[in-house]
């Protein structure tokens, strides 16, 4: 029986199979992964069940051995093909090590679609984050309404890690070429704040997603400096810096308020 605090059932895990690879750019690798999807639903999100090359059983968030679990942004879906697409940066962790090995028939567990969409609206939007960023980025703006407007602001480790992106015409896109590594620069963060003035409107919308300290510095920016609402914000860590990425994935440590669009990723 269903009562008015009932929570929505998680999607049970599926189990997919590794179909295509295609390196995007340097940083960057698409994964086509295949199997049934034609109940999967419209979230934007989903947690990837990593267990080790030969497995044929349906691997379960607390089996034993338990899989490696990490969260990707659905970059494409196709239910009739059975082709869920994932783009995965490659900065050296265990999905990214993984992905790079993988190879057609390698399995892999699924369970979503998990999130939200953004709001829709005119804005005007205020999207940012640093490459970890980038596939929920592609996505989000692909979305967006046509007459969307606002700025988009994404950091990347040079040049040859841009992509095409489509967007609606009213939203300005300008990247951001690292001079240093990711641990060491505040890019996005002096980015962000150069915005001036940065339009607050009941339709404005602001979306960022990067590593923990800059989100926890750019919510505060936003919230005691500029006045913005927490309903009009979704911010994400993604990463800690000084933080593995073990730890930063299972245990407590992610940059969490009720703000966010997602968590950690891969």
């Amino acid at each position: 029986m269903t009562t008015s605090s009932s929570r929505p059932t998680r999607p049970a895990p599926r189990l997919l199979h590794v179909r295509a690879k295609a390196q995007l750019t340097p940083n960057l690798l698409r994964l086509t992964l295949a199997g049934d999807l034609h109940d999967f639903g419209s979230g934007h999100t989903f947690k990837l069940l990593i267990v080790p090359r030969g497995t044929s059983a349906l691997p379960l968030p607390d089996a034993a051995p338990r899989p490696v679990v990490r969260t990707f942004t659905v970059r494409t879906l196709d239910r009739a093909a059975g082709e869920l697409t994932v783009d995965m940066v490659l900065h050296g962790g265990f999905a990214a090590q993984w992905a790079w090995q993988a190879e057609p028939g390698d399995p892999v567990g699924v369970v979503g679609p998990l999130g939200a969409p953004l709001p829709r609206s005119a804005g005007p939007y205020l999207i940012a984050g640093d490459h970890c960023a980038l596939p929920a980025i592609a996505r989000i703006l692909e979305e967006l309404p046509h007459d969307a407007t606002g700025n988009v602001l994404i950091e990347v480790p040079g040049p040859a890690d841009e992509l095409p992106l489509i967007r609606p015409p009213g939203l300005r896109l300008r990247w951001l070429h690292r001079t240093g590594t990711a641990d060491d620069e505040t890019l996005l963060q002096d980015a962000v704040r150069a915005l001036t003035p940065l339009p607050q409107t009941p339709t404005s919308f602001v979306w960022i997603a990067c590593e923990s300290a800059s989100v926890k510095a750019l919510r505060a920016y936003l919230r005691e400096e500029l006045g913005w609402p927490p309903q009009q914000m979704q911010l994400a860590g993604y990463w800690k810096r000084g933080v593995d990425e073990r730890t930063y994935h299972d245990t407590a440590h992610y940059d969490h308020a009720p703000d966010e669009y997602g968590r950690g990723r891969g």
